[in-house]
């Protein structure tokens, strides 16, 4: 099911929400190379708790924040922290995207920290303006965090000795502590790599959210762009859905995905109807490239543990026992 919800009164703001499409593709990075695979201009929207940008009627859903909830946050995944490093690269982070004169208002200043699985700041500093970390253009962040390819000169953040898991990057504006306040501006980088190295070699499928807050760039009215972004959806069952947004022109959007749509009632057709405003709800993980498999295996088909028995009589009647593998549907 595939579904955008236009909120009320408002042009700009946008809800994507995804329950099953099914696609195949693939790519080679953990960032702007996904969200914007050619010449359109999407950027990845960090958002506080109660925030707007300039120009937008109501308040995103929180992302990539200090303050943002659990279903909010940014996560890049260890296997082994004795061998594994966390590369990170940031273009200008923007505050405006109106046309040719606004497109280019930076913000200085912002704070970026990576967190442990067990909650200990790990690393943290400021977004830089050049030399390390920073990603001067598309080019360099399609190359990744390898110089000598063409690409950018990462900040190396190196896991807590012996603890793997899912580690949090987030974003803060005004301090490398205390949290914005509600209602903050949101802000954007138009170009990102969060991404995991093994002895040098790039490991894909390692970042996901369960939702991401992104903006179509454009600087000549109407202001709309073509958003061609890719995404791997993650069920708790290890089923792998991908999604091409097929240029579609949604100016600010939310993704996210679940398995009943707006809602989740009991009601199934109720649920799966569109809304005017921001309704949805989180549960399946969303990664940028197909889940690496040591860590995230792929769907098993459900099969029988033995042999199915069927017992009982005429005069009581019949059952089927069947010893599945896992939860399944049997047809008979």
């Amino acid at each position: 099911m595939y579904m955008l919800n236009w909120p009320n009164n408002n042009w700009i703001g946008s809800l994507l929400i995804l329950s099953c499409l099914f696609f195949s593709f693939e790519t080679y990075s953990e960032g702007t190379k996904e969200i914007t695979p050619d010449t359109t201009e999407t950027a990845l929207m960090i958002t506080p708790p109660g925030a707007t940008g300039t120009g937008v009627f109501g308040a995103y859903t929180s992302f990539g924040h200090y303050s943002s909830p659990d279903s909010g946050k940014i996560y890049i995944a260890i296997k082994d922290p004795s061998t594994e490093v966390i590369n990170l690269g940031f273009g200008d982070v923007l505050t405006e995207w109106f046309g040719a004169g606004l497109y280019d208002s930076t913000l200085a200043g912002v704070w970026w920290r990576v967190r442990a699985p067990n909650g200990t700041i790990v690393s943290l500093g400021q977004i830089p303006t050049s030399g390390v970390g920073y990603i001067n253009d598309k080019q360099e962040a399609n190359s990744g965090p390898f110089p000598t390819n063409g690409g950018f000169d990462p900040i190396v953040v190196n896991p807590l000795p012996g603890i793997a898991g899912d580690y949090v990057i987030e974003f803060n504006q005004t301090d490398k502590t205390i949290p914005d306040p509600p209602g903050s501006i949101a802000f954007y980088f138009k170009y990102f790599d969060f991404s995991v190295t093994d002895n040098g070699n790039l490991r894909n499928g390692r970042l996901w959210s369960y939702q991401w807050n992104m903006i179509v760039l454009e600087e000549t009215f109407p202001y709309w762009g073509q958003c061609r972004s890719k995404f791997f959806v993650y069920t708790s069952d290890s089923v792998v859905s991908s999604m091409d947004m097929n240029s579609v022109e949604p100016r600010a959007m939310v993704v996210f995905a679940n398995a009943t749509g707006l809602f989740d009632t009991g009601d199934y057709f109720s649920d799966r109807k569109s809304r005017d405003g921001y309704f949805g709800y989180r549960e399946h993980k969303i990664f940028l490239n197909d889940p690496d498999h040591d860590l995230f295996p792929s769907y098993v088909n459900p099969s029988v543990a033995f042999t199915p028995e069927v017992t009982g009589c005429p005069l009581l009647g019949w059952n089927i026992k069947i010893d599945a593998i896992k939860k399944s549907f049997a047809f008979i």
